[in-house]
């Protein structure tokens, strides 16, 4: 992939997937980025390879691209901070169950 407007076409593709990715994320549905990582590295490597005034003319949409991952990692952080607090009241809720069903009337 050394043609730049192929890179650029992939380049806008992956950063669609996270944007689509970060929505499920918050509807509360699952994203499976499994791909993204070797198309980024692939991505990145095609990059490398073009000439210095073709790469720096896909910064910005690189940089955007980065933005949103970041954007899905901190929407994946706060998923994660919601389950972690839903546990720890269900656990709450257990114990409370537990030592109450130990009690004699």
């Amino acid at each position: 992939m050394s043609n730049p407007a192929r890179i650029d076409a992939e380049l806008q593709n992956l950063t669609n997937q996270i944007v689509q990715a970060r929505s499920g994320l918050e509807k509360g549905e699952i994203a499976d980025l499994s791909a993204f990582e070797p198309r980024v590295a692939k991505l990145c490597q095609s990059i490398r390879e073009l000439p210095a005034e073709d790469a720096k003319a896909l910064g910005a949409k690189l940089l955007a691209m980065v933005e949103e991952l970041n954007g899905f990692e901190e929407a994946l952080k706060g998923g994660l901070r919601d389950v972690k607090s839903q546990i720890g009241e269900a656990t709450e809720r257990r114990r409370a169950m537990q030592a109450y069903g130990r009690q004699k009337p």
